[in-house]
């Protein structure tokens, strides 16, 4: 396993050492002890101290936390497919560097880009039957109300003059009152068959159109979820990297069949490694993240400089000891997620 070795660093000043000190003291109690005695003869010369002064200096005081650890790359993405089908083809192997977005894979997908054509075919017609319809200056039915409408009013027109040629009659003598009257009732009901046909015409125009051009939009819309949906399924059959890195496992190969919810192929950034460590409650007290530290790996002789990215908020419950992570810069590659040995890894954090 790795070791990390956490290392909190503070300042406090020194003084005199304690065998100095200690001089010191001795020789204050001597010279006391001295005057005691000779107090009585005060024609004696008063004794001299010989007191030795020592500078202040500044110091640094380092906590250091070792433990175990395990390497993890930077971030991994373990890419899992939508779809169950065969694999037609892989673009990557194991090792292959890739970027966010690159097309690793194609899954068999001749089925989808069939379904993905049909659906485009009714998609183009419900738009064309969309634009077809607003373009319409008047739907069918409303012509024939329009036309029904104009022949009651010709009918309108004809009674209209009836009713004229009969009331000069009657005026005249000529005509019977019976006809007249028979006019009028002629009259009244043509001109209410009008006033039908026309209120039909245009609640037609009202509510007919807008009614026919909802059904249309309704079409429209059923007719592009479902091409949607089908261009949906199409792209799953591609297999893309969410990120940057290193393909890491491929465990198919070309023709067999890979399951929905199965990984596919593993990616890992490796461009930096987090070393993953459970310290101490006490001793993770002192650690805070930004806290420079090393890490010794199996196989590199020098220890490899990092800092601590995560001090865990909670404690792990089943070892009551707080996880920290080292994170270190991976340039060359030289350090393996998973690493562990028998030489023990550490970590320093000033």
């Amino acid at each position: 396993m790795n070791h990390v070795t956490l290392t909190n660093t503070r300042h406090r000043h020194r003084t005199a050492p304690p065998a100095m000190r200690t001089l010191g003291t001795h020789a204050a109690i001597a010279a006391l002890l001295f005057l005691a005695a000779c107090s009585g003869n005060k024609g004696d010369a008063e004794p001299e101290v010989a007191v030795q002064v020592a500078p202040v200096e500044k110091t640094t005081i380092q906590h250091t936390v070792g433990a175990q650890a395990i390497l993890y790359p930077r971030q991994q993405a373990a890419i899992v497919p939508k779809i169950s089908a065969p694999v037609a083809k892989f673009l990557v192997k194991r090792g292959s560097r890739v970027h966010e977005g690159q097309l690793l894979a194609v899954l068999e997908n001749r089925d989808l880009t069939a379904a993905a054509q049909d659906t485009k075919g009714a998609y183009d017609q419900a738009e064309a039957a969309y634009k077809t319809t607003t373009a319409a200056s008047l739907p069918e039915e409303i012509k024939k109300a329009e036309a029904d409408a104009q022949q009651a009013k010709l009918v309108l027109d004809a009674q209209e003059k009836v009713y004229q040629s009969r009331q000069q009659l009657f005026e005249q003598g000529a005509l019977p009152r019976k006809e007249l009257d028979q006019s009028v009732v002629d009259v009244t009901q043509a001109r209410n068959q009008y006033s039908i046909a026309k209120q039909h015409v245009e609640s037609l125009a009202a509510f007919g159109r807008q009614e026919a051009l909802k059904a249309a939009a309704g079409q429209l819309e059923s007719a592009r979820g479902k091409y949607l949906g089908a261009q949906a399924q199409l792209s799953y059959s591609e297999i893309r990297s969410p990120i940057d890195g290193v393909v890491t496992d491929r465990p198919l190969y070309p023709g067999e069949m890979a399951a929905a919810g199965t990984a596919l192929l593993t990616v890992m950034d490796t461009s930096a490694v987090i070393a993953k460590a459970h310290i101490p409650q006490a001793d993770a007290a002192a650690l805070k993240v930004g806290d420079k530290g090393t890490m010794t790996v199996p196989g590199i002789a020098d220890p490899i400089e990092g800092q601590v990215t995560v001090v865990s908020p909670a404690l792990d419950p089943n070892s009551t000891t707080v996880e920290v992570w080292l994170e270190a810069k991976n340039p060359k590659q030289e350090l393996k997620p998973g690493t562990s040995g028998s030489r023990e890894p550490a970590f320093n954090s000033p």
